[in-house]
């Protein structure tokens, strides 16, 4: 599965690099995309705050004024604020699926994944909560949803769910508190972003300025032609028939709608138990971390700047050698990629040492091995001109050939391997077959190795190496065919050539054309951007749910009540009160634990209702709780309440019967008020 997932997003990528070029493909920019869209959220978010008001009412006049009086600038935030949101969503999902499919969270890399999990609640939490502020019929629906949701877990003192009973149940304070968790979550979601790329060197936080300008140019324009609007406000005396549901924000809610809330929160929690546990789901045998060899490193920090993973430190030394440092490799971060080695200026094949050994250097695949198998693949039978190729295990070169040389990263070959290649004859020509020019398996392994050839990064190559003779290849592993016609062609070239000339030092000949965004480009990802833009749009508000049936309405019951516990009490004796201390002597004790309270409902002679429930408290000393929201066709129903107290099986304290004339889309609420005579109408 993962295969097919990686060459299913390889081969999007591709068309994606036709659009926007591999520098600016979205695909390979989508933790930075996240970013962005974080920051216009934040933003958007902090402007809309001046213009809004907390309150029952004013929380929907305010954002309408804002959507509508200042549509140029308030509105324009609002929009933004919305589908930046929605776009953070689906950039974090496809990032999410994308690293399953390129095998980036096992073993070493487990760290980025784990801290990614809650990042993934996180966003959906900050969008659940804004949502609410708008006070419209979606937020009512998902305020709603959500308090009975959370209420099954039993953790709340009085359910949260009373507060939206009915319209004067409601308070103003509780758009504070909302206001308050949606500023405090993103807050802490930023905290856990930034954990989760602790362990990545140089991690991008940005995308490249042009794929940014045209992100936001289209959220701009998007933002402009479909403004975000409310839908109709929210009214707690009915229940909303139909509402748009975002859903990329809030899918799970026509789930909650259709399945209980015991089944919800077991799915919750076994989804983030399986996303956490799949880095062992089979866990992954790393290679062993790379090992440093001191009588060889003289703490140049080459290979602390070259590491992707921020794997290696420079430490003081520990061997008197007259080197201030050393390099310390870690073996929890260590991913064996190889590209330390390449960086190592005493990595080079020239040295006639018997033991080939250099200062940093992989068990698994140590330089004087890798030097074996040039040599090795130098002799092996192949047309002339013969073309060795050093080949990437992640891309279009991983298959085994006859000429090829297999390694975990190209950036693990030293330049000074391709100038022994050629100088020594062992190939006349040498190709560099790395990952999809839009990014490394590694990160860093496709920069790493443009900068050496171009001799803007140390170790560099050679000025005396011929650049003609040298090609780079940057192809995906769905690219076989354009790297052989790649190959074919670069030894066509080689037959050709009457002399070997060597140019002017520079970067080696490049297949990929470059990746820079052209005008061209840059009008074709406009375009591109702003369809999905639209399509972000579209789907924040269609297709319309459905929260109860056609022609339905809400009957609601609530009950918070204290039973009596004076069953319970009885007098002291003398010789009781005698052993008391003065100031705590009372005739009666009663127990501290109050009793259970018991609840039947009928509805049109059915029984729908039979539940006891338990007095709250970790005494057992507060009130029983009960909350219950059905839905049931428009007409007339007789609704039969009844509750006792205590542990007795026969007789009620309580007896009620209502007829209510339920209308379609109406909410009725029953309360049990002991000083109103019991089961009430609200």
């Amino acid at each position: 599965m993962r295969d097919a997932l990686r060459r299913g997003f390889d081969r999007a990528e591709r068309a994606f690099d036709t659009v926007f070029g591999p520098a600016c493909n979205p695909l390979a920019h989508l933790g930075p995309l996240g970013w962005l869209m974080f920051w216009v959220v934040a933003g958007s978010g902090i402007y809309l705050f001046i213009f809004f008001d907390t309150g029952v009412t004013d929380a929907y006049a305010s954002v309408a004024w804002l959507t509508e009086d200042h549509w140029f600038h308030a509105g324009l935030a609002r929009s933004l604020h919305r589908y930046a949101s929605d776009l953070m969503v689906l950039v974090m999902l496809v990032h999410l699926v994308r690293e399953f499919a390129r095998d980036r969270y096992r073993g070493r890399r487990w760290f980025s994944w784990v801290t990614g999990v809650p990042v993934i609640w996180f966003v959906y939490i900050s969008g659940i909560t804004g949502y609410w502020l708008v006070w419209d019929s979606l937020a009512q629906h998902v305020a709603i949803v959500s308090t009975e949701l959370l209420d099954w877990l039993g953790i709340f003192g009085e359910p949260i769910a009373r507060n939206f009973l009915a319209p004067a149940d409601l308070s103003s304070r509780f758009f504070t508190l909302m206001v308050f968790l949606h500023i405090a979550i993103p807050l802490l979601l930023l905290l856990m972003i930034w954990i989760h790329v602790q362990r990545i060197a140089a991690a991008r936080t940005a995308p490249p300025r042009p794929l940014m300008g045209v992100t936001l140019a289209a959220l701009v324009v998007v933002s402009f032609a479909l403004p975000a609007v409310s839908q109709a406000p929210a009214d707690l005396a009915t229940m909303p028939q139909r509402v748009g549901i975002d859903w990329l924000i809030l899918p799970l809610y026509p789930v909650i709608d259709a399945v209980p809330a015991g089944a919800v929160w077991a799915g919750v929690a076994l989804l983030t138990l399986v996303m956490i546990g799949l880095p062992l789901m089979p866990p992954r045998r790393e290679a062993p971390a790379a090992q440093v060899f001191l009588d060889h490193c003289n703490g140049c920090g080459r290979c602390v700047e070259d590491c992707p993973y921020a794997a290696i430190d420079l430490v003081p030394r520990t061997d008197g050698a007259r080197f201030p440092l050393e390099a310390a490799v870690r073996a929890d971060r260590c991913v064996a990629c190889g590209i330390c080695m390449g960086a190592c200026p005493s990595s080079t094949p020239f040295r006639r040492s018997r033991d080939l050994v250099t200062g940093i250097d992989l068990p698994s695949l140590p330089l004087h091995t890798l030097r074996e198998h040039v040599l090795t693949a130098g002799i092996e039978p192949q047309p002339r001109p013969r073309v060795m190729v050093l080949a990437c295990g992640h891309g279009a070169a991983a298959a085994p050939a006859a000429g090829r040389v297999m390694m975990p990263c190209v950036a693990m070959a030293p330049p000074s391997m391709i100038d022994f290649i050629l100088s020594r004859g062992h190939a006349d020509g040498v190709v560099m077959a790395g990952c999809a020019e839009r990014e490394c398996q590694h990160r860093l392994g496709i920069a790493w190795t443009r900068a050496r050839f171009a001799h803007e990064r140390d170790p560099y190559l050679r000025a005396r190496v011929p650049r003609d003779r040298l090609l780079t290849i940057w192809a995906g592993p769905t690219e076989r065919a354009r790297l052989e016609r790649e190959i074919e062609a670069f030894r066509a070239r080689l037959s050709v050539a009457a002399s070997v000339a060597t140019p002017a030092p520079g970067g080696a000949p490049d297949s990929s054309g470059g990746g820079r965004m052209t005008a061209a480009r840059l009008a074709a990802g406009f375009a591109a951007s702003v369809a999905l833009m639209a399509l972000v749009a579209l789907f924040s508000a269609w297709p319309l749910h459905r929260p109860i049936p056609e022609g339905s309405g809400v009957i609601k019951l609530s009950i918070s009540h204290a039973a009596d516990r004076s069953s319970g009490c009885r007098d002291l004796t003398a010789a009781e009160l005698a052993r008391l201390p003065p100031n705590m002597r009372q005739i009666r004790v009663c127990e501290r634990r109050r009793p259970a309270v018991h609840i039947e409902m009928d509805i049109d002679g059915r029984p729908v209702l039979r539940e006891t429930a338990t007095p709250g408290g970790i005494a057992g000393d507060g009130p029983s709780r009960l909350y219950r929201r059905l839905a049931l066709p428009e007409g007339t129903h007789v609704v039969a309440l009844r509750l006792r107290e205590g542990t007795r099986t026969d007789g009620f304290d309580n007896v009620a019967e209502h007829s209510i004339a339920l209308r379609a889309g109406q909410s009725v609420a029953i309360d049990f008020r002991p000083a109103a005579g019991g089961f009430v109408l609200r």
